[in-house]
């Protein structure tokens, strides 16, 4: 017998009866059935997007919900155990004084808005009951200054210690150079005009 691949086999007879087929199919097989190519993309119903309710959180006067049940202070208000209070929160230790102000904890100096027993830069050696300035390259701490200066011979350029490139000089302890049209002068450490210009 020759297999005639040009047309397909016979189908057999459905035991089913019609009427119930049609019955027990899927809205989408029904679809398939009629148009081959939806099969291929069934139709998916968009989702639609839940709202967050607001008032999911009990917050304080000067504060709102974030919208995910948080409390948050309003602008020119902070947290504290009283609730949004105005004004700003204290630095880390330290604590609220009666008339409103902060001051920092026993044995702790502000500096500069940040209460430590450092000033930055510096840390607490408790060995030795002081602070231990920690200084970059090529410099070391000055105690009359009360910070890390440059080593003789070297220079901030770029914000760190370093040695002078040409052309330039150490001048309150920068690396800098000198104005147009004029140059340095070795012998004298000064920017001397060229030839032609003075100062003005």
């Amino acid at each position: 017998m020759v297999v005639n691949s040009n047309n397909p086999p016979p189908t057999q007879p459905s035991a089913v009866p019609q009427s119930s087929t049609a019955a027990t199919q899927s809205p989408v097989a029904t679809v398939a059935a009629s148009n081959p190519s939806a099969a291929s993309t069934p139709t998916v119903a968009p989702i639609q997007p839940k709202s967050i309710s607001s008032s999911s959180a009990n917050c304080p006067s000067n504060s709102y919900d974030n919208g995910l049940g948080t409390c948050v202070c309003n602008s020119g208000f902070y947290f504290s155990a009283q609730g949004c209070i105005q004004g700003s929160p204290c630095p880390v230790n330290s604590t609220r004084q009666p008339n409103g102000s902060c001051q920092c904890n026993s044995g702790l100096t502000n500096y500069n808005g940040y209460c430590s027993k450092c000033p930055s830069g510096a840390l607490w050696s408790a060995q030795s009951n002081s602070c231990i300035f920690v200084c970059g390259q090529n410099s070391i701490y000055d105690s009359s200054a009360g910070a890390c200066v440059c080593n003789p011979g070297y220079g901030i350029q770029n914000g760190q210690c370093s040695a002078c490139l040409n052309s330039y000089f150490i001048s309150n302890g920068y690396c800098v150079t000198c104005p147009i049209n004029s140059v340095l002068n070795p012998n004298t450490n000064n920017c001397d005009c060229q030839p032609g210009y003075y100062t003005n």
